[in-house]
């Protein structure tokens, strides 16, 4: 009882789509395509499979926001005169650096000044 599912991937059927793009053509393209003998099938996913889908996909989208977090920050700081390298590790030592000294005497320091560049803020 009941019918048999079956997924088709969105790239087979679009060679099948006439006309605009709305919901009656979308599903006379789908019609056509599942009348094909030579289409594949997409298996269903079990629900274990989409749990570490989703999993993925969070991971991916925070990933994202932390990289666009650090390049807006470096951006905001090169308003200031202080340009730093790209990277996660050049956050890490200004942690490392803010909690021993303070970030105005940053200028002194020899050792630190190799890998950043210090100019005055152009205003």
């Amino acid at each position: 009882m009941g019918h048999a599912v079956k997924l088709i991937p969105a790239q087979h059927v679009t060679p099948f789509v006439r006309g605009n793009k709305n919901d009656k053509n979308d599903a006379l393209a789908i019609y056509e395509a599942s009348l094909r003998s030579q289409i594949r099938y997409v298996p269903i996913k079990s629900e274990a499979q989409q749990e570490i889908l989703s999993i993925h996909k969070i991971r991916e989208r925070l990933i994202k926001q932390k990289t666009a977090s650090m390049n807006q920050m470096r951006g905001l700081l090169i308003n200031f005169g202080l340009f730093m390298p790209q990277g996660q590790n050049a956050f890490e030592i200004v942690e490392e650096i803010e909690t021993t000294t303070n970030l105005c005497q940053l200028d002194q320091d020899k050792d630190f000044e190799s890998e950043w560049v210090f100019s005055p803020s152009s205003t």
